[in-house]
């Protein structure tokens, strides 16, 4: 009997040890895991702040929240890079009202986006305040749209002008574009890096990935409630941009919307 008891006190004492030594090693991995964020955060900090400083086109920047009286200069910005972009062309088939449908559109958007809390980053030139580029960071909760909101927008105005087809187009594309992007990052948990533009006479000078780096940076900052960033792009020289930048391709192809075909590319990356 007195045998069979220390067997048992030394089983549990072995079960102990071991159990002590697994959540020792937990630990230690789980400072490892910080430490090695904590540095690469660091590096990727240090490394945009000597762009940044190297770059002398970013130099005269800033970026600011978008202000309510800046959403009609900004949806204009949108809407002129946009106009050629296929997947709209899609919702605006008479091309000779596509930009100003796409103005409407991106007013719409930015309105609604940014009624409750500033989303989108406009970037803009210090020495004129002109704007020169924006892009919007949507939480994966996305945001709400209410009646009271459609009304405000002018709905019934939009019909009036454009009529009703483009708008259940719209819709219709919206929900397709996003289900394919759930499909293709695997969860509906992510943020959304939506309507990324610099003006044309800016491109090519490092303005972009200073706007998406600065964006990422402040997202991680902000407390994110989950790690992925995701986006679509129909642009096939667009994902080099963004592949430069961390992005990885979660699928691309040509896409089928109700026999309008174009491409299509959705990229995420790991914040």
């Amino acid at each position: 009997m007195q045998n069979y008891e220390n067997n048992l006190v030394l089983y549990f004492f072995r079960k102990l040890i071991k159990c002590c030594t697994l959540q020792i090693q937990y630990v230690i991995d789980l400072f490892n895991f910080a430490a090695k964020t904590n540095n690469m955060m660091s590096a990727i900090l240090k490394s945009d702040q000597r762009e940044f400083k190297e770059n002398p086109n970013t130099n005269n920047l800033i970026v600011d929240k978008i202000r309510k009286s800046e959403i009609c200069e900004v949806a204009g910005v949108l809407a002129g890079a946009f106009k050629t972009n296929p997947a709209y062309s899609i919702i605006f088939q008479k091309e000779n009202q596509r930009e100003d449908g796409l103005l409407w559109l991106f007013q719409t958007n930015l309105f609604i986006l940014n009624r409750k809390q500033a989303l989108t980053n406009v970037i803009k030139e210090k020495t004129t305040g002109e704007i020169i580029g924006t892009l919007t960071v949507v939480p994966p909760q996305g945001v709400k749209r209410s009646l009271f909101v459609y009304s405000k927008i002018g709905i019934p105005r939009f019909i009036s002008k454009f009529g009703i087809k483009p708008l259940i187009r719209m819709l219709k594309l919206d929900d397709y574009n996003k289900a394919l992007l759930n499909e293709s990052m695997k969860t509906s948990e992510y943020y959304y890096l939506h309507m990324v533009v610099v003006k044309e006479a800016y491109r090519g000078l490092g303005i972009g990935s200073f706007a998406v780096r600065y964006a990422v940076r402040e997202l991680m900052a902000s407390g994110p409630t989950c790690h992925l960033l995701g986006l679509t792009t129909q642009l096939p020289e667009n994902t080099v941009f963004y592949s430069r930048l961390g992005f990885d391709k979660s699928d691309e192809g040509y896409v089928d919307f109700k026999g309008n075909k174009y491409y299509n590319c959705n990229m995420k990356l790991n914040l």
